[in-house]
């Protein structure tokens, strides 16, 4: 979950708690594959390859979540 990709989210600058949440989508991805988290998420395969392959793709909160839920 989102809420769990950082201890102390407070401490972190905007930029270090956004890296901490991309990693816990590519997470999901590393385990699912690309192909399978955009399909089951409804997000263009592009951008869960740029997450993939190390990018922070523009993201909305719901896109974010059906990405953890994949």
């Amino acid at each position: 979950m989102l809420h769990d990709a950082a201890d102390e989210p407070e401490a972190l600058s905007p930029g270090q708690l956004r890296a901490a949440y991309d990693d816990e989508l590519r997470a999901v991805v590393d385990a699912k594959g690309i192909e399978a988290v955009a399909n089951r998420a409804d997000v263009p395969t592009e951008r869960i390859a740029a997450l993939a392959g190390g990018e922070s793709p523009a993201l909305t909160l719901s896109e974010a979540a059906a990405i953890l839920a994949a």
